[in-house]
């Protein structure tokens, strides 16, 4: 868990694109919490666009309390 979070931080502060689809794919439901979130802050940093703030509007209503509080985080992070 620690290692997906750190590789997703990595991701984010690299600036690079080619992260945005594997950032998307471990934001899904079924994956480890702790990576979840921090794919959602890392895809903020990485892609303002207006797909990626209307998967971080999906994920406000995630079951898991946590990832909809970095989806609120995350969605303050584009603006």
């Amino acid at each position: 868990d620690v290692v997906r979070a750190g590789a997703a931080d990595g991701l984010g502060n690299l600036r690079d694109e080619r992260g945005v689809p594997h950032l998307i794919a471990r934001t899904a439901y079924g994956h480890d919490g702790p990576g979840r979130r921090a794919c959602l802050i890392a895809l903020a940093k990485l892609d303002p666009s207006r797909k990626t703030r209307e998967l971080l509007e999906q994920r406000l209503d995630d079951v898991d309390p946590f990832v909809r509080m970095a989806a609120a985080r995350a969605l303050e992070i584009v603006g």
